[in-house]
């Protein structure tokens, strides 16, 4: 699923809030923040890492 998100974020043209827009949260409601800061500082860094 990370792997998909991060493919989305940098092949779609699409902004950040608008990724983040698409990805299902439901199940993690509660943690919405938490995985938004997550996905914010460091799914750029191992996006690029495994591009390498």
């Amino acid at each position: 699923m990370i792997e998909g998100d991060a493919r989305l974020l940098f092949q779609s043209g699409l902004g950040g809030e608008e990724v983040l827009d698409l990805i299902p949260l439901k199940p993690l409601k509660d943690s919405g923040d938490t995985v938004r800061e997550i996905f914010r500082s460091k799914l750029g860094t191992l996006y690029q890492n495994m591009r390498k």
